[in-house]
């Protein structure tokens, strides 16, 4: 797994004719948040105590997206900043099924704050003190 660059510039707007001519979430989209968020919790278990998040599974085109995935995306961030670097947790965002959804500003916000806590994270485990020998050997190599 691979860290993918989020998308922090979703938009909506509509021409002049009423047209949609702002961005669409689809498949590879859902993908990137929840494989980001699971190569976070990687780096994060090299420095932190362990956790557990929601096991999801990649989306292929045609699948569809249900509140109850996206809940647990957005479960998922929580954890990851409760277990890291704040215990109070993000806000968390609910969805039901044939309810609210996500729009472009809850899309900005979710990759903004995945962005921000990889950049933490990096940083802290780019400057992780190390031995400068091997422990355990004699004599040397």
């Amino acid at each position: 797994m691979e860290w993918i660059e989020p998308k922090t510039d979703w938009n909506c707007h509509v021409d002049a004719t009423g047209a949609y001519q702002g961005d669409y979430f689809n498949y590879t989209d859902y993908n990137r948040i929840k494989n980001n968020l699971s190569y976070l919790r990687a780096i994060a278990l090299e420095m932190f105590d362990f956790f557990e998040m929601h096991e999801l599974e990649d989306k292929e085109p045609g699948q569809y997206f249900y509140a109850d995935e996206i809940n647990q995306i957005e479960e998922n961030l929580n954890t990851l900043y409760r277990n890291t670097y704040n215990p109070e947790g993000v806000p968390v965002k609910e969805y039901v099924d044939n309810g609210r959804t996500f729009d472009f500003n809850e899309l900005n916000r979710l990759e903004e704050l995945t962005l921000k806590l990889y950049g933490k994270l990096m940083g802290q485990y780019k400057s992780r003190r190390t031995l400068p020998f091997m422990l355990g050997i004699k004599g040397g190599l």
